[in-house]
């Protein structure tokens, strides 16, 4: 919600995004249906004799004319959404580190006080560019493989829907232990983001402060508390790594089911005359289509949730709550004259430890 909020001002650059992966989505739908007719309009009936060379050439260069002008179509879309892509993602990464150090400007002291300078150094490094990245790479294509599998999906049902059961059968399994997993990714990588602040402060402090390091011959220890803030950082990585990777290579195993059932049940139905070379060849294909969006919404689980533990870290910055400049009690300044006085002055960044305590201080005009 809060990564929508800044794509509102660019709603319409949204939009020519949407129709432009709608638009190619339907032009990737397109290939396998016209295969399906060439096999089965032209190549299986002129090898049975059943259609002679003259009326086969022209159906075959008119079918494969009309995949050449859709592929050529296609990349003309594709190279035009691009651009836009592009000029989104980098005029909303701009806004976000915009927003991000305008806020910072005028936060209060007591915020910067629990912070280290590194933790929020790599705010403006690393989880701006997760969250470019995200912006650029995964907001595009989540909706053009949205798009493609309920298009291909609508396709299977149509052309036979008793394959299709088979094929989608392990689906429901894959996506519960996608979303189960999502939840724990989400964790891994949102200590990952706190740990690499902690090193880049690390690192920030040690360097800004080598000459006191030096003067006191720390440089034993300081390498030591480097090299195990970085095991850590190495430890958590390779921790939530593992956990995608097993959830990965297990959905693509079983996906791999489906390819297997297709063939073998999609053959007997061919051998039965219940079922055409062509709509096999382009169920097949489709099949692989559909899986397309599957793995790739396993695949984005793992940078998904690098994303949003960016954004989350981003966002706490951005909604802290600012430096308060209107006081209720204010009135309109006089004329000034130059003449400053201090009575009983108490003042602290922190509300209990006031650092100033009833001063009192004249300062004469010049």
């Amino acid at each position: 919600r809060r990564i929508a909020s800044f794509l509102l001002p660019y709603k319409f650059k949204v939009l020519l995004l949407m129709v432009g992966s709608a638009l190619i989505t339907g032009l990737g739908l397109l290939p396998p249906f016209v295969i399906k007719h060439i096999i089965d309009d032209v190549l299986t009936p002129a090898s049975t004799g059943r259609l002679g060379f003259e009326a086969g050439i022209g159906t075959l260069g008119l079918l494969v004319g009309g995949l050449l002008g859709a592929e050529l179509l296609g990349w003309g879309i594709e190279l035009s959404t691009g651009f836009v892509r592009a000029d989104l993602s980098a005029w909303s990464s701009r806004d976000v580190r915009a927003q991000l150090y305008r806020n910072l400007q005028f936060l209060p002291l007591r915020f910067y006080e629990k912070r280290q300078v590194g933790s929020l150094i790599s705010r403006f490094m690393q989880d701006c560019d997760r969250l470019e990245m995200m912006l650029l790479f995964f907001i595009p294509f989540i909706i053009s493989n949205i798009l493609l599998f309920f298009g291909v999906f609508g396709l299977l049902l149509y052309m036979n829907w008793q394959l299709t059961l088979m094929v989608l059968a392990p689906t429901p399994f894959i996506v519960y232990a996608s979303l189960k997993r999502f939840k724990l990714m989400r964790q891994h990588w949102g200590r990952w983001s706190t740990k690499w602040s902690r090193l880049t402060s690390h690192l920030n402090e040690s360097i800004n402060g080598i000459r006191i390091v030096k003067a006191f011959a720390q440089e034993k220890r300081e390498e030591d508390r480097f090299s195990a803030r970085n095991e850590d950082l190495w430890h958590t990585a390779v921790t939530a790594e593992r956990v995608w990777v097993v959830l990965y290579a297990v959905s693509n195993f079983v996906m791999s089911f489906g390819i297997f059932l297709v063939w073998y049940f999609g053959g007997r139905q061919i051998l039965n005359g219940e079922l055409t070379l062509g709509v096999l060849m382009a169920f097949v294909s489709y099949i692989w289509q559909l899986y397309r969006p599957i793995q790739f919404f396993t695949n984005a689980n793992n940078m998904i949730t690098r994303s949003f533990a960016g954004a989350e870290r981003i966002f706490e910055v951005i909604d802290a709550t600012p430096e308060s400049f209107a006081d209720l009690d204010a009135v309109p300044l006089p004329q000034l004259k130059g003449r400053v006085e201090f009575q009983n002055v108490f003042f602290g960044y922190d509300s209990g430890k006031p650092v100033l305590k009833g001063i009192d201080l004249r300062v004469e005009p010049g």
